[in-house]
């Protein structure tokens, strides 16, 4: 048990000889803690046996002192150079033997000076120093800077928290063992040490308390409740100690002297004489020593855990730095550059394949995966979300039609139409399929700019020179992507295909109307026969008429089949009103051609749906639906003829013709423009949807083409091209002096890792004896 103290003396020579300012691993130690009137000082010069600490007003501390204590048995000789049972040695002065305590302290004062300035401040890093004696055991202390409320002197003003956070950062780590010095003088509940110990130690588990000055509290009083634990209970409880008073110590009063009259006090102490054995500095010392044993050997097996993970990190992280660069402007550095711009092309290829590793591949969606979703979450998303008349009105469709009819009157719906509006539907894929590739290009640039990792880092001009010449390349490649995209829609636009098989084309399409228009006019009979039986219900008169109904079609009364009531229904049993063909081809003829089917003329429709001589055709009144022409009047639209004349203009007049006409939408459709709307939109809207999953499919394969595959494969020639010239090896592969920095520091690391873990086995190369 007593190899294990040495060994984490030499972990903590090992760290600070590589200069390393705290250990970069947790450490098994006994920090001692107390404010500056608490006798801290006293205590740890009672447990070294001898005065060496630098003492003053203010904050004499500046920086924790790290104390081993190795003990020297009566077998082993002293060297040559000590007549004395004790010497010091320190770290930052190997094989100096200091004997003289005085210069000790000169020593400790002038190294605290070193790091941490001539002036009141205060460091992190340690002052190592080890005490060989015979009157010591073995024995581990770090003295930190005591506790103070007010700035002194030249002190800083936030002295205070500078202090209190410097103590914090040692006594939070979990193997620290906080030894808590405090007056028996002062109420414990008032301890700055405990309250420190408690915000990282709420158990208590691993705070060992020290009562000072017993000898000096007021006649009546007594420490029992503090030394028992019943104030402030800590696992490993408390010790009680009699330090030097200042008399003593201007007296020059030895250390072995004052022991034995602190023994005294406490056998001779009426209230402390049964407890005595457990008091005193010499109990305190053997309390600490085997306190620290003990923590020792269970923090063992964690701490080389601790070690061979600072290894392997440091290590791994040594060769991502990699070896200084050639200084030369010779093959060294030709090569060294070239492998450094192979591997960027080579991490750039393999994550757009999905073959990039590391955190991100598993933390966020990357390189390749990001173009994926970029096409079929964003792109077909924006595709799927359009629809064909979002921006073409029914007054738009309505003036196309007449528009591609020119001055004749149309037998069927004209082609040109069609074709006109369709290629107004096929324009409005392009913004979407631009946006797509520009997407594309700014991912491509942002996993550019991510790969630039560390090995690039070490050469900042040979970084921007890379991130330059990948933005360049992806520019360059941008612009024939786009231009493809924009002749895909072209071609859309060259050629309306009305053979394709995905098509509906005109015969299905017309078909599609008829069937339509047959539901909707027989849901709307049925609905106002369920009306009428309704009222004649309430009324409880059969037979009552209704309202009035929609006289006779041009289609005249034949009889249909009813498929609701499952037989033919004649036209004396049908509702008076608007009747159903009985066959495609009269509904053709009737309402696109404008014939009936017994009729060879023309035929003319009353403004109420019914035909008649005197009526005004449905052609000729969807012709008047036109700004600039009368309004029509009355709810039928029937006015005076006197009113029709005022309202009308005349060839004669001047201003007959507005300079410009567009179709009102408040017009109500005639039976043929109805028919005309629905089969456009349905041949628009089918239209419409096999070009939508075209591009769908061919702007991604377009941008993967000429962008994305051709920036893959042409990167690394581009780079060697643009970046691979003898002339340039010493500018590009300067490497930044952070990063040269970094590769020492984390070289020192490695060192001292290889090291400590070195140290450490040799503990399990000894076996179990060493940790009985």
């Amino acid at each position: 048990m007593e190899r294990l103290i040495p060994v984490i003396n030499r972990l903590h020579e090992t760290f600070a000889r590589c200069g390393l300012k705290a250990a970069p691993v947790d450490l098994p130690q006994i920090t001692v803690v107390g404010s500056q009137s608490s006798g801290k000082s006293s205590v740890l010069e009672a447990l070294v046996g001898f005065d060496f600490l630098p003492r003053g007003s203010g904050i004499v501390t500046r920086c924790p002192i790290v104390i081993e204590m190795m003990h020297v048995k009566e077998s082993e000789p002293m060297p040559e150079s000590v007549t004395g049972d004790a010497y010091v040695m320190f770290l930052s002065r190997p094989g100096e033997l200091f004997t003289d305590m005085e210069v000790v302290r000169a020593e400790i004062a002038a190294q605290m000076d070193k790091v941490a300035g001539s002036s009141k401040g205060i460091s992190p890093t340690p002052v190592i120093m080890r005490v060989f004696s015979r009157h010591v055991v073995d024995l581990t202390l770090i003295d930190l800077p005591g506790l103070t409320k007010v700035a002194v002197g030249d002190q800083p003003e936030d002295i205070e928290k500078l202090v209190r956070e410097m103590i914090l950062a040692f006594i939070k780590r979990p193997n620290a063992i906080v030894l808590a010095v405090h007056p028996a003088n002062t109420d414990l509940a008032t301890s700055d040490a405990l309250q420190l110990a408690k915000r990282v130690d709420p158990s208590g588990m691993r705070t060992l308390g020290v009562i000072t000055k017993l000898d000096l509290m007021d006649d009546g009083t007594d420490a029992r409740d503090m030394l028992a634990g019943r104030i402030v209970p800590l696992h490993h409880g408390y010790v009680g100690v009699v330090n030097r008073s200042q008399a003593d110590i201007a007296a020059s009063r030895t250390i072995a002297s004052a022991r034995e009259a602190e023994s005294s006090f406490f056998s001779s102490h009426p209230l402390y004489a049964s407890s005595a054995s457990r008091m005193g500095a010499t109990y305190l010392a053997t309390k600490l020593s085997g306190l620290l044993m003990e923590h020792i050997r269970a923090c063992l097996p964690s701490l080389r855990s601790q070690l061979d993970t600072l290894l392997a990190e440091q290590r791994a992280r040594l060769d991502v730095l990699g070896p200084p660069p050639p200084n030369s402007e010779g093959e060294g550095a030709g090569a060294a550059l070239l492998q450094l711009l192979t591997r960027y092309a080579n991490e750039f290829g393999a994550a757009l394949d999905g073959r990039a590793g590391g955190a991100a591949a598993t933390r966020e969606l990357f390189g390749g995966a990001r173009l994926n979703y970029i096409f079929h979450d964003v792109y077909a998303a924006e595709l799927d979300s359009m629809t064909p008349f979002e921006t073409l009105t029914a007054e738009d469709i309505r003036t196309a039609i007449r528009n591609a009819t020119g001055h004749r009157t149309p037998l069927f719906v004209p082609e040109g139409a069609f074709e006109l509006l369709v290629k107004r539907l096929i324009v409005r894929f392009l913004p979407p399929a631009l946006a797509c590739v520009d997407l594309v290009y700014r991912d491509l640039v942002t996993l550019a700019d991510s790969l630039q990792g560390e090995e690039l880092a070490r050469f900042p001009r040979l970084r921007r020179a890379v991130g330059d010449v990948t933005r360049g390349l992806l520019a360059a490649h941008k612009a024939p992507a786009a231009q493809t995209v924009k002749d895909l829609l072209a071609m859309e636009t060259s050629f309306i295909n009305t053979r394709h098989p995905h098509f509906v084309g005109g015969s299905a399409a017309m078909e599609q109307v008829r069937r339509d228009r047959e539901a909707a006019e027989e849901a709307e009979a049925e609905a106002a026969d369920a009306a009428d039986a309704a009222a004649a219900a309430s009324s409880g008169v059969n037979g009552r008429p209704g309202r009035d109904y929609l006289p006779a079609s041009s289609f005249g009364a034949t009889a249909y089949e009813d498929p609701a009531r499952g037989g033919s229904r004649s036209s004396s049993q049908r509702r008076p009103g608007r009747q159903l063909p009985d066959s495609p081809d009269r509904w053709v003829n009737g309402v696109l051609l404008g014939h009936d089917a017994a009729s060879e003329g023309p035929a003319t429709y009353s403004t109420n749906g019914g035909r008649g001589i005197g009526g005004v055709s449905s052609h000729r009144r969807s012709r008047a639906a036109v700004v600039g022409a009368p309004p029509s009047g009355g709810a039928n639209g029937g006015v005076g003829r006197a009113d029709k004349r005022k309202q009308t203009p005349r060839v004669t007049d001047s201003d007959a013709m507005p300079s410009h006409l567009t179709v009102r939408g408040d017009e109500p459709l005639s039976d043929r423009e109805r028919t005309e709307m629905d089969l456009i939109r349905l041949l628009l809207s089918s239209y419409f949807d096999l070009v939508r999953v075209r591009v769908a499919d061919l702007v991604p394969k377009a941008v993967m083409c000429f962008l994305v595959n051709k920036a893959k494969s042409s990167l690394q020639s581009e780079l060697v091209t643009k970046l691979y010239a003898r002339e340039r090896f010493s500018e590009l592969m300067a490497e930044d002096e952070g990063a040269a920095a970094d590769r020492r520091n984390t070289a020192v690391l490695v060192e001292a890792a290889e090291a400590a873990v070195a140290i450490v086995n040799e503990v399990r190369d000894l076996g179990t004896d060493a940790l009985a």
